[in-house]
């Protein structure tokens, strides 16, 4: 994805915002924001059209990622230059901003769990769609930690904060895989083995985030 955006941009009027590796996977982490609007759109156009609880819980977690990934993206636009990228105060500054975002997240997808964990949500999925539902899931779980481990190179927090979020979509997506799997299956503990995972799933996200808040009023 770098090496297409960097020849794509290259010569371009964006040739001065894409200067250098920080900037490259800001490019890269803005297409990934850019993906998330599209989903939530198109979630909640679905969910209201056919009355779908499922796609509407699911498009409000979403909503709650992409108004963070969009806060981040203002706060990297702003403060880009590199005397304020390598300041201490602006790295505990943005990791205290980012762990708040971070358990408001969290919190939110285990309240989405805790309402499948109550049966509210009700979605099949055939046997091609669980299939494909499954590849999406663990690609983006790998890709999600192969990028992580990398932005330590970077020792930028915003970098750091965005493939943190790309961590959380993973989780969730390997909840979703876990909910199609066991809908194609006809197991009768579908919604209460999904729900709970998901509730787990959601608090493991906000302890990334008090982590986050933590690592802000510590870091030396």
């Amino acid at each position: 994805m770098q090496k297409i955006l960097s020849i794509i941009l290259n010569d371009s009027k964006y040739s001065k915002l894409i200067a250098n590796r920080h900037d490259l996977v800001f490019a890269s982490s803005t297409i990934s924001t850019f993906f998330n609007f599209l989903l939530v759109v198109i979630k909640f156009i679905i969910g209201f059209t056919y009355h779908s609880v499922w796609l509407l819980g699911f498009g409000s977690y979403y909503l709650v990622m992409l108004i963070s990934r969009i806060w981040l993206s203002y706060r990297y636009l702003k403060l880009r230059n590199q005397q304020t990228l390598d300041s201490l105060h602006f790295k505990q500054s943005e990791f205290f901003i980012g762990g708040i975002l971070f358990s408001v997240v969290g919190l939110s997808f285990s309240t989405l769990g805790f309402y499948m964990y109550q049966n509210i949500f009700t979605q099949k999925f055939n046997n091609n769609v669980t299939y494909l539902i499954a590849l999406i899931g663990f690609s983006k779980l790998i890709g999600a930690i192969v990028g992580l481990i990398k932005s330590r190179n970077y020792q930028n927090p915003i970098i750091t904060l965005f493939k943190t979020f790309d961590l959380a979509s993973g989780l969730v997506s390997i909840t979703l895989t876990q909910y199609a799997i066991l809908s194609m299956q006809k197991s009768p503990e579908t919604n209460y083995a999904t729900g709970l995972f998901g509730v787990a799933i959601g608090l493991f996200i906000f302890l990334i985030g008090i982590g986050f808040i933590i690592k802000s009023q510590t870091r030396s």
